[in-house]
């Protein structure tokens, strides 16, 4: 019996280019994953400071043209009243935030209407970190004199220091590898 010579692969030809074709599948979908991750982080991070942003603006567009300005800390409650007049007598706006960890940021004028997206929330954490473990977070929304002290009882008529600390608000449904997190403080001046 003759044997004929074959043309074709062997059974080691094709296994050692299946291992590299697996090889190369593995290193293109861990660097796949990761720039998926990385997109998904970035458009958090974005809602996030957008949302901020559109508070931190809206605020400092009622102080500068505020005659006095209030701020009260009451049960989780923080409120910063804006008034028309340096006497702190003729109401214009007030935003509320409160109570709670995390809660939503209001501003009412008269009518309450939510500033901020339902999909990121102001965090209150005290001196702690916040929940997404970054760095302390202080208060999710504080409104202090330009100098860092306390804004008296009677109001004030200066410059405030505003600070802000938004985040993502966790959501079930989703994967949470990432936890969007954004601190701002602002100095605004009334143009009274």
């Amino acid at each position: 019996m003759k044997l004929t010579n074959r043309t074709g692969f062997t059974l080691i030809e094709i296994l050692v280019v299946l291992s590299l074709f697996g090889i190369i599948m593995m290193t293109l979908t861990t660097v796949m994953i990761s720039i998926i991750k990385e997109s998904n982080r970035s458009l958090v991070l974005n809602e996030v400071r957008q949302n901020a942003e559109k508070i931190m603006a809206n605020i400092g567009s009622e102080v500068r043209s505020a005659g006095c300005m209030q701020f009260t800390r009451s049960a989780g409650v923080n409120t910063l009243s804006i008034f028309t007049d340096k006497s702190c007598s003729n109401l214009k706006v007030s935003y509320i935030s409160g109570p709670g960890p995390s809660y939503t940021f209001n501003k009412a004028n008269p009518a309450t209407q939510n500033l901020i997206s339902s999909n990121v929330v102001v965090v209150n954490c005290g001196s702690g970190p916040n929940s997404c473990g970054n760095a302390p977070c202080i208060n999710g929304f504080d409104v202090v004199q330009a100098d860092g002290s306390l804004i008296p009882d009677g109001g004030t008529t200066g410059s405030v220091k505003v600070t802000l600390s938004v985040q993502q608000t966790p959501k079930a449904d989703l994967r949470n590898d990432f936890c969007g997190f954004v601190s701002l403080t602002n100095t605004f001046t009334p143009r009274n």
